[in-house]
């Protein structure tokens, strides 16, 4: 079982769409960090000047910290669509991953948290009854902006 350290983002908001309803979570959306460490990229994604976070985050060593409630929407997926959906941060769940990204020294994710990443995926698929085709990586939800999660993250395994 994956063990979660609570580690608070500001930078979330209500989820709630254009009817005034709560939109129903269906979509995961895996991201990297892209950042130079870890400890920069939580600093980053606390900030509240950055204007941005994720659900979860995934150190290199399989810690996971949650930065924001699955009930509320986190700042995420930006200008976004998939499938019939549009600015997913209202319907998905965020999961950020240390990795320095392609423009940083891009590399393999670690064993480690990759075994978290199951772990978390698990109880959030079970627990909103997300649909294999509706977990993602950032660069499917917005191809023309972003690279993440990459090709060295491994889709088999997941």
């Amino acid at each position: 079982m994956t063990w979660i350290q609570s580690y608070k983002s500001p930078n979330y908001g209500p989820r709630i769409s254009e009817d005034g309803e709560e939109p129903k979570v269906n979509i995961l959306v895996i991201h990297y960090t892209g950042m130079s460490n870890g400890s920069l990229s939580l600093e980053h994604l606390c900030n509240p000047s950055s204007k941005v976070s994720a659900h979860f985050f995934l150190d290199e060593k399989g810690n996971t910290y949650q930065l924001i409630a699955t009930e509320k929407r986190a700042w995420h997926a930006g200008e976004s669509n998939w499938k019939n959906f549009k600015f997913l941060n209202k319907f998905s769940i965020g999961i950020e991953l240390v990795n320095p990204g392609h423009e940083n020294g891009y590399r393999k994710f670690s064993k480690k948290q990759i075994f978290s990443l199951k772990q978390i995926s698990k109880k959030l698929i079970s627990k909103y009854n997300i649909n294999p085709s509706n977990i993602v990586g950032h660069s499917d939800i917005a191809p023309l902006r972003k690279k993440d999660p990459g090709e060295k993250f491994p889709w088999e395994e997941l």
